[in-house]
């Protein structure tokens, strides 16, 4: 929540070590976004550097095979750090590294403090409030154009590694890519194993569970939010809730979908260091976003998002940008201690 890391600057410029500052910058990282909010992150902290490394005890096995989400999700993760690091002008570089036998990003930190002056430090300390504001939206999107400088500041965020980006605008091709979606989650659905798998990570309103899902995060009425996980279980609500995500798509203004050639992980970290630093300038710019994978994550149907795309590599993710009105909460946090690797 904001006000918990709120009065940072001050115990980051007080600490008399490098691991208290890199504590601080933690703080921002635990706030990315993951497939069913699994959190898939374990940090281990060096000298001047810390590595983010994937937790694959919690890949999803029916709704992540290969893995790509937990190391999109990874990457949001890195970027959420690197934004903080920026903001308080220690960042030295972020790097996929192998060893252990999985690969993991290390992300290095200066020893001093860097001057603001001649940093893009103004521009990051926006973004590193936006990490704190940030959610995965959902509901209709309004029907008003986007602002054409918020509109420019997407189109100048330089992509990480191979990703490449395509807005899409054209409202038949956004009515395509909704309908893609609902196929690709009535897909999803229809699997016994899958909605199992789902209901696992969906909670009440009421929860005290510091992952997941709860009944809030996906405006779900709270006394539905309690019988909703075991009722997925029994049967395929697709025929309900399909058409809902279907419409939320259909009623954005704008869709963003990231590909890339490197179809590994270190090219699935650079998509989601791309995708995140994508939402968090459209948070600091007054919009919000809504992640719907389905179109890309189920069956052929990414080929057909490809072509409406005219995406050059095959589409790794997918987001919908414009202005919400959604007052739901944000999903609840493990702490940066529970996330922690002793060595």
């Amino acid at each position: 929540m904001p006000n918990e890391i709120e009065g940072h600057e001050d115990a980051f410029l007080m600490a008399a070590t490098p691991e208290p500052r890199i504590r601080i910058l933690l703080e921002y990282a635990v706030r990315a976004p993951s497939t069913h909010n699994t959190q898939p992150w374990q940090f281990r902290i060096g000298t001047d550097s810390v590595d983010i490394i994937p937790d694959v005890r919690l890949q999803l096995p029916k709704a992540d095979p290969l893995g790509r989400d937990l190391f999109i999700s990874i990457g949001c993760c890195v970027e959420n750090l690197s934004i903080a690091a920026k903001r308080f002008r220690v960042f030295a570089g972020a790097t996929t590294e192998n060893g252990e036998g999985r690969p993991f990003v290390r992300v290095r930190f200066t020893h001093d403090v860097l001057p603001k002056e001649g940093t893009d430090a103004p521009h990051m300390e926006e973004l590193a409030q936006a990490v704190l504001l940030r959610r995965n939206t959902r509901g209709r999107f309004e029907k008003t154009p986007l602002d054409p400088e918020a509109r420019k500041r997407l189109s100048r965020v330089e992509p990480e590694g191979e990703t490449d980006v395509v807005f899409i605008e054209d409202g038949n091709a956004i009515r395509r890519i909704a309908e893609l979606t609902e196929a690709g989650f009535r897909l999803a659905h229809a699997d016994v194993a899958f909605r199992k798998e789902l209901a696992g990570w969906m909670h009440s309103s009421f929860t005290k569970k510091r992952d997941g899902m709860p009944g809030y995060s996906m405006r779900i009425p709270k006394l539905i939010s309690l019988v909703l996980p075991m009722m997925l279980k029994r049967r395929d609500l697709s025929d309900k809730l399909a058409p809902i995500n279907r419409e939320s798509v259909a009623s954005a203004p704008l869709i963003c979908v990231l590909g890339s050639h490197e179809e590994n992980p270190a090219g699935w970290v650079d998509v989601g260091r791309t995708a995140e630093r994508l939402m968090l300038e459209s948070w600091a710019a007054g919009l919000k976003t809504s992640i719907f994978v389905a179109s890309v994550e189920m069956g052929d149907f990414r080929h057909e998002v490809q072509q409406i795309a005219d995406l050059a590599a095959p589409p790794q993710f997918l987001f919908c940008i414009g202005k919400l009105d959604s007052p739901q909460g944000l999903t609840p946090r493990r702490t940066v201690e529970e996330k922690m690797l002793r060595t």
